[in-house]
C-alpha cells in the first residue's frame, strides 16, 4: 500500500486548551469484566493542551488480560502530505486535528476493538474512510481499515499496534473480504475470480489459498515444484513459504491440498503490512491495506 509519509519536522496549529474528564481525554480500560478496570480510580478533571476542533471519543472493550489506556494527540504531518489528504478529500481538514494515543498491555498481539464517535464529523465518503496508526520503525503511517455502524454513526477498527492512532479518507484504500467455506472473495466490495474456499484447519487457524490471495493483493505467486516452495512477491517485500517448515512466531504451516497451497492468512497478510480482521459470527476474514 501507498504510505502516508510522515516529516521529520511538523507545522501544527495553534492548539486550543481545554478540560476534560478522564473518561474522555484519558481513558483507562480492562479486560475480562467487560467495562472500567476494577484498579481504576477516578481522578479530578485535568487541563491537557491538544489540536481538535470536534471531541471525537474513541472507547473500547478490550479482551481479557489486555488493558488499554487512551490519550489524546496531534498529528504530525508535512505541509505536502497534509495538502494532499485535503485535496482528495476536504473532510480530512478536520480529521487530521484529531488523534489519539492508544497503549496496549498484556497479552502479546491482542487485537483491540476501538469505537470511535463520529456522530459530529458527518463523513460521506465513507467507503475511503480508514482508521490509521504510526509505525515508528518505518517512520510513516499505516492503515487499518475499520467499519461504520449501520447508523453511521460510529466508526469501529482493530488494532495491535500502540502509538498514535486517527481517521483518514483515504484515496487508495484496498479491503479484501473472504468467508469461510465460500469460494467468493471480493476487492472493494467487487467479486474477484476464486476456485477453492478458505477453511480454518484443525489447529484453529484460517487458511487461505495463496495465488488467489496474492494475487489479489497486487502480489507475484512462483511455485519452484523441486523445492517444494512459494516465492510471494509485492514490490520490495518478499516471503518465502516451503512444504514441511513451521512458520515463523508459531503461526503454523503451509498446506498442499488438491494441488492447491493454503497458508495462515495473518502470516502472509502482515508480512504485506496488512490488516487482518477476523468476524467470528460472519466467519469472515477483512484484509485492508
Amino acid at each position: 500500500m501507498t504510505p502516508v509519509k510522515t516529516p521529520t519536522k511538523t507545522p501544527v496549529k495553534t492548539p486550543e486548551v481545554v478540560t476534560f474528564a478522564p473518561s474522555v481525554a484519558e481513558s483507562y480500560y480492562g479486560g475480562g469484566g467487560g467495562g472500567w478496570n476494577s484498579g481504576y480510580a477516578p481522578r479530578t478533571a485535568v487541563t491537557a493542551t491538544y489540536v481538535t476542533t470536534a471531541k471525537t471519543l474513541f472507547s473500547c472493550n478490550p479482551p481479557e488480560n489486555v488493558s488499554v489506556k487512551i490519550e489524546s494527540a496531534a498529528f504530525s504531518l508535512d505541509t505536502a502530505e497534509r495538502k494532499k489528504l485535503i485535496s482528495f478529500d476536504p473532510q480530512n481538514e478536520k480529521l487530521l486535528e484529531i488523534g489519539y494515543n492508544i497503549k496496549i498491555s498484556g497479552k502479546a498481539s491482542a487485537q483491540v476493538k476501538i469505537d470511535a464517535d463520529v456522530s459530529t464529523l458527518n463523513i460521506t465518503n465513507k467507503s475511503a474512510a480508514t482508521a490509521i496508526y504510526y509505525d515508528p520503525a518505518a517512520k510513516e503511517y499505516k492503515r487499518l481499515g475499520g467499519e461504520f455502524s449501520a447508523n453511521g454513526k460510529t466508526f469501529s477498527f482493530y488494532t495491535n499496534h500502540p502509538g498514535l492512532h486517527g481517521i483518514i479518507i483515504s484515496e487508495d484504500l484496498m479491503k479484501i473480504r473472504l468467508t469461510i467455506n465460500n469460494k467468493n472473495i471480493s476487492k472493494n466490495s467487487k467479486a474477484v475470480l476464486n476456485d477453492v474456499a478458505p477453511f480454518i484447519s484443525n489447529d484453529g487457524r484460517t487458511m487461505v489459498p495463496i495465488r488467489a490471495v496474492a494475487e489479489t493483493m497486487g502480489a507475484d505467486v512462483t511455485w519452484i515444484d523441486s523445492l517444494k516452495t512459494a516465492i510471494i512477491k509485492r514490490g520490495d517485500a518478499r516471503v518465502s513459504l516451503t512444504l514441511g517448515k513451521t512458520l515463523p512466531n508459531a503461526m503454523g504451516d503451509m498446506i498442499l491440498l488438491n494441488s492447491r497451497i493454503f497458508v495462515p492468512i495473518r502470516y502472509v497478510a502482515e508480512q504485506f503490512d496488512a490488516n487482518v480482521v477476523w468476524n467470528d459470527a460472519a466467519r469472515t476474514v477483512d484484509i485492508y491495506y
